[in-house]
């Protein structure tokens, strides 16, 4: 997370149990380019709730191209 291409906060809406949003990161791994969703609530707490490889379906969704720096 700390070395994501891209960041996407307000990505879903709120899953049950939260009052907050997920917010998407896409970033390089040893293993190809991965997709991590989390809760993030200021200042230090972090709910990671999905970690994978990046799906097309998600690249589309965000509009993110291999490379990005956004």
């Amino acid at each position: 997370m700390s070395h994501a291409h891209a960041i996407f906060p307000n990505f879903q809406a709120a899953r049950g149990g939260f009052n907050r949003s997920p917010t998407l990161f896409i970033g390089p791994s040893r293993y190809g380019t991965l997709e991590v969703i989390a809760i993030v609530t200021p200042p230090a707490d972090v709910h990671i709730f999905q970690v994978m490889a990046l799906r097309e379906s998600t690249r589309k969704s965000v509009d993110y191209e291999e490379g990005d720096q956004s």
